[in-house]
């Protein structure tokens, strides 16, 4: 008998990015709304980081602004901020990616959603 997996490969593996770890372990419960879903991405995301943490405001489904503030929380904990990055320019940053991450899932845009998030965690050496 072969040692070999029968069936299609994993989706992920010890050399995925930790967004696609988080999109497969989130998958089938993030949408648009709470009605048909657990979370929306920028929700999943937070949960992912946050879950354990007293002083997150376990939103499954934050606004932008909220989501600002839990990006630069996971930054604080997880993250590295990148040389030449003052306040301004991190909460700046933050802002973007909130409110890409928000606006792609509103739109139904949910790759688009997943980019956003992979770059989040990247430029803040999360991943």
């Amino acid at each position: 008998m072969s040692s070999e997996m029968i069936g299609e490969p994993p989706k992920i593996t010890e050399d995925s990015d930790l967004a696609d770890v988080i999109k497969e372990l989130y998958r089938g419960r993030v949408g648009r709304n709470q009605k048909t879903s657990d979370f929306c991405i920028g929700g999943a995301l937070c949960h992912y980081f946050l879950r354990y943490e007293e002083d997150w405001n376990k939103k499954s489904f934050p606004f932008a602004d909220q989501l600002t503030s839990n990006l630069l929380y996971i930054i604080e904990r997880q993250g590295t901020i990148p040389a030449g990055y003052d306040a301004l320019i991190l909460e700046d940053a933050c802002e973007y990616y909130a409110e890409a991450i928000v606006n792609a899932n509103d739109d139904g845009i949910y790759e688009d959603a997943w980019i956003h998030v992979d770059m989040f965690l990247k430029e803040f050496g999360i991943d």
